[in-house]
């Protein structure tokens, strides 16, 4: 599978796009890592969406397995 991931690492909430680590590697040393497969030809603002849903999901509380 062809994908690309990008990491942050806590306390870069700062919009420093230079601290995105953007790559292809299967695991990371970021906090955070989104993987993108990029076999599904998805468009930058379906991914946008896609991570905004994700977004609102984490925020609502619903998922337990994540301290709030």
């Amino acid at each position: 599978m062809a994908s690309v991931s990008f990491g942050l690492n806590r306390g870069a909430l700062d919009l420093q796009y230079g601290k995105i680590t953007i790559g292809t590697l299967a695991v990371s040393t970021n906090d955070v890592e989104v993987r993108i497969d990029q076999t599904k030809n998805l468009k930058r603002n379906e991914i946008a969406v896609l991570l905004e849903q994700i977004k609102y999901f984490l925020l609502s509380g619903q998922d337990t397995s994540l301290p709030l």
